[in-house]
């Protein structure tokens, strides 16, 4: 489910680059290319995308439009069907993305899990922005999740994939990056369902 910090793409757009910089203006997040953001009967939900090709075309058109120019961090999944296909993750980190990031003089922010444009009151705050803004301040701790388990004990969800938060405890959510466990875990659920739940 598409949220704040979190967007499905069936394959790269120019709206892409427009939530790369509303996700860095505001909470950080993920957005998964290859997973169709709406489901219908008959339509597979991971489908997959060449993920060099739209690596290339999103970190093209983050210089080209981005001022200034930055790029945030992919990561490939690879299908493990001989398909070639992957589901590319870029991850969208406020703590290093400069703020404001803008498009055509514009700084695009995530409302409700859609793109807005910040207006004048908020585009002051970004640029007031320090950039270490983004960090919990030293002792507090955000909790890990608990996957629902089964009467035997078992997880029920094969992952929660965490892609920031959205507590009251400042203007910026915390970042905690993927673990190398983390990447594999996603992957190996990625490439053995056919699809994923609405």
């Amino acid at each position: 489910m598409e949220s704040l910090t979190l967007e499905f793409k069936r394959e790269y757009s120019k709206s892409l680059v427009t939530t790369i910089a509303a996700m860095a203006n505001t909470y950080g997040g993920m957005i998964l290319v290859g997973i169709n953001d709406k489901v219908e009967p008959g339509t597979e939900r991971v489908v997959g995308v060449d993920a060099q090709d739209t690596i290339d075309k999103t970190a093209s058109g983050c210089r080209e439009k981005f001022e200034p120019p930055w790029e945030p961090t992919f990561i490939p999944v690879p299908f493990d069907d001989g398909s070639g296909r992957s589901v590319v993750v870029i991850r969208v980190d406020t703590n290093v993305a400069p703020r404001p990031l803008l498009i055509d003089l514009k700084a695009p922010i995530r409302l409700s899990g859609q793109n807005s444009t910040a207006d004048r009151d908020r585009f002051l705050k970004l640029a007031r922005e320090e950039p270490s803004a983004g960090v919990l301040p030293t002792g507090q701790n955000v909790m890990s999740p608990n996957l629902d388990r089964d009467n035997e004990g078992n997880p029920v969800a094969d992952f929660i994939l965490r892609t920031g938060i959205n507590l009251p405890m400042g203007e910026a959510g915390a970042w905690r990056p993927l673990s190398e466990r983390s990447v594999a875990a996603l992957a190996q659920a990625l490439n053995t369902r056919p699809s994923l739940p609405p």
